[in-house]
């Protein structure tokens, strides 16, 4: 059973200071198909309602797909767009004057409608070197999860708890936290654990979704002595398609 994949380029975003507008420039790839973007962020100065939103390109607003409201982080908040335009572009994120700190990736073979499955409430230890969220329940074979941890202190050798894939850690500055992100792909639908551990005693916040798989759209194309018949008669090279012609006269 396949899974939606992360493919391009992967961005990570800290602002240097609080403002109403957060400027992200990041690169869509061309190709793939049934493409998404998708905008993890969250505001050490404030909390999910801080956002107001989100825009790839300055076109319409990204949607919200994910709002989890942490312990003691600005909580987890998603955004989506399905079949982004190409090109080195930006995101901007708007919001309250907070400080903001994102991850923009893309996935290939992702669901372009509705595409979460389903989404943990958020786990929260403090103090201490590892956790597992075991709230996630997928729904759907063949999905992608996508988990992400917030440190509320500088947290050192972070490290997935078991099959996961990072791939992003990045850290904070005096406006933003130390931030991690990993996948897991999920063939069999049910009960989930992810986790981390690392070795710093540290608070974090840790959010939990995983998206569906769209499998890419078959065409059949049927061919006769190397000419494609698609709906269309041929009769000695001449294309017939509710033409009479007589004597060379339509």
């Amino acid at each position: 059973m396949a899974t939606p994949t992360l493919v391009g380029t992967k961005t990570n975003f800290a602002s240097a200071a609080v403002g109403t507008s957060h400027t992200i420039s990041h690169t869509v790839d061309g190709g793939g198909s049934n493409v998404g973007l998708f905008v993890i962020a969250y505001s050490n100065t404030g909390n999910n309602t801080a956002f107001t939103d989100c825009k790839w390109n300055g076109g319409s607003a990204m949607s919200q797909i994910v709002s989890v409201v942490g312990s003691f982080s600005g909580g987890g908040i998603m955004y989506f767009q399905a079949a982004p335009t190409s090109g080195t572009l930006n995101v901007v994120i708007t919001c309250a004057s907070k400080s903001c700190n994102a991850f923009v990736f893309q996935l290939q073979d992702v669901k372009q409608t509705s595409p979460v499955d389903a989404t943990s409430a958020g786990a929260f230890s403090a103090g201490a070197t590892s956790l597992n969220d075991t709230g996630l329940t997928t729904g759907t074979n063949g999905s992608l999860i996508i988990n992400w941890g917030i440190y509320g202190s500088v947290a050192t050798a972070i490290t997935p708890a078991g099959s996961e894939t990072e791939v992003a850690e990045f850290v904070g500055n005096s406006f933003t936290r130390d931030t991690q992100v990993q996948t897991l792909p999920k063939e069999t639908a049910g009960a989930q654990t992810v986790g981390t551990t690392w070795t710093t005693s540290a608070s974090i916040d840790m959010y939990t979704t995983s998206l569906l798989y769209q499998s890419s759209a078959s065409t059949t194309v049927k061919t006769w002595n190397g000419i494609v018949r698609a709906n269309l008669k041929s009769l000695n090279g001449t294309l017939s398609a509710n033409i009479k012609k007589i004597n060379g006269i339509t």
